[in-house]
Formats: structure tokens, C-alpha cells, sequence
């Protein structure tokens, strides 16, 4: 499944009609079309509100490893490098009242140009105070309720820009650039869609020899032998060498639970 997440109903009549999504009817408190490929979210605006929405949602989902989550939606851009029009891939995610980062994984091929968004809870009309170099007001907050639920492989967050922070767009503007961005948006998701972890991320033997010492000598929850291969999926989705990491440990004797949490928070941190 891809969900889909947008702020406004105008943002989302276009992708209702690209996707051919139909309101599920079951879902009072929030607008939430689907079809059997999609599941598109209208959040509404601000940080804090996008995220309770978009989380209220997915609370009530079964996410799996294949799944996908994109925000699409209009932003202001600070600089003239990027057009009206342009496709954004976000490298960098800036939640403006808690001066807090997030950097979403660019690990899959892509056409788009890419930039920093800086999310705000008020529509911003100057560069003033502005770090990012886009703006807008639900990503930060998206970014965060979507990390509870999938893995940091599975996020992409596009943004259209519509204005140079001068509120000079209407409806009809919104509504016209989203229709314009979604075949190229469609056409990329395509081929994202076409990655599977099982069939593309296999360890070999040695490396699954390797994860089972260490699951066994650390002494491991289920919930942490489950983040553990998460992880080591993501590690290797990069290209990087898991043995590196795990050869660390092959020999570790664990006395208490504290410890063990201690070397996953190590591995976490090295990943």
C-alpha cells in the first residue's frame, strides 16, 4: 500500500481524480480516500495537527516492510533556484519551533531536484528567521508520527513549489501544479514500488550466522531482535558491509537487559 498524506482538500482533489480514490465512508473524523494501490490522507495544516491526524490513521493500519509513505503538497520557496512548478525531493526536514532536523533517506534513484524544508505553524511571508529553503506547515510533524510506523526507507516527502513566500497563490494555482507534478511523481513511484526488502535485501549465509550470535549472546527481546534486523535491512539497503558491525559483538557476554539495550542503542547510532 502507498499512503499518501496532503494538508488541504484542494491538494487532494487532484490526486483523487489522477488515482481514481474513493472516500472510505467509515472514517468520520477525517477525509481518507482509497483504492486497492492507494491511501491518501488529508492531515489539514500545522505541525502538531497533521501529525495527530496522519498518526490516527496509521494507528488503525497493518504496515509492512513494502509499504510506502509520501507527503505531497504546495510549498513557499525562500530561493529563485527553485521555479514555480518544481518537484522537490526534501533532504532535510526543520521543525521551526523545536529547532529540531530530521534527514529523510535518499536512497533511491531519482530525477527531482532536492532541498531543506523548514516547517512552521503560521504561513510565513518573509525569509526572515527562515533556515530552510523551502516552507511549509505539516512536514516536521508528518516526519515524526510516519517514524513510528515505517521504517526511514519507506519516507519521501515531495514538495511543489507554488510562491516565493508571498501568498500569491490561489486554489486554482494549488490545484494546476499538483496535476501538472503527478505523472512525474506517479512514474518515479512506479519504479519505487517495484523494491521489495524480501527479494532485494537477502543476507548470506555468513551474515545470517552472524545476526543469530549476536541475537543469542545479547540476549535480545523479540521487539529488539526485530529493530535489530530492521536495521541491519536498512544498513545493507545502503550497500554498506553488516559484518563490520556485527563481528563487534560475535563474543559479548551479557549479565543484565541494560546491556543489551546499550549495544543496540550502539548499533542504532553506527547505522
Amino acid at each position: 500500500m502507498i499512503y499518501i498524506s496532503v494538508a488541504l482538500g484542494v491538494e487532494a482533489k487532484p490526486i483523487i481524480k489522477y488515482f481514481n480514490l474513493k472516500r472510505d465512508n467509515e472514517i468520520k473524523k477525517l477525509q481518507v480516500f482509497k483504492n486497492e494501490r492507494i491511501t491518501l490522507i488529508v492531515t489539514g495544516t500545522g505541525v502538531l495537527k497533521s501529525a495527530i491526524a496522519l498518526t490516527h490513521i496509521l494507528s488503525q493500519s497493518v504496515i509492512d516492510e513494502d509499504d510506502i509513505f509520501l507527503n505531497i503538497g504546495i510549498c513557499g520557496a525562500k530561493s529563485r533556484k527553485y521555479q514555480i512548478g518544481d518537484i522537490v525531493l526534501c533532504n532535510r526536514i526543520i521543525n521551526s519551533e523545536l529547532s529540531r532536523n530530521y534527514y529523510p533517506d535518499m536512497v533511491f534513484e531519482h530525477p527531482f531536484k532536492e532541498g531543506s524544508l523548514e516547517s512552521f505553524n503560521s504561513p510565513v511571508y518573509s525569509e526572515e528567521n527562515v533556515i530552510g529553503e523551502l516552507v511549509d506547515m505539516e512536514g516536521a510533524g508528518l516526519f515524526e508520527a510516519t517514524t513510528y510506523f515505517f521504517e526511514s526507507y519507506q519516507l519521501s516527502f515531495f514538495k511543489i513549489v507554488s510562491d516565493y513566500l508571498d501568498g500569491k497563490v490561489t486554489e486554482k494555482d494549488v490545484e494546476t501544479l499538483i496535476t501538472s507534478a503527478l505523472p512525474e511523481v506517479d512514474e518515479w513511484l512506479r519504479k519505487r514500488e517495484e523494491f521489495k526488502v524480501e527479494r532485494e535485501i537477502q543476507f548470506s549465509l555468513e551474515e545470517i550466522e552472524e545476526i543469530e550470535r549476536v541475537k543469542s549472546r545479547g540476549r535480545f527481546t523479540v521487539t529488539m531482535e526485530n529493530e535489530l534486523d530492521n536495521l541491519l535491512i536498512y544498513y545493507k539497503l545502503r550497500g554498506e558491509n553488516i559484518l563490520n558491525i556485527l563481528k563487534k559483538y560475535r563474543d559479548i557476554e551479557i549479565k543484565d537487559k541494560r546491556e543489551s539495550k546499550r549495544i543496540l542503542e550502539e548499533i542504532r547510532e553506527r547505522i
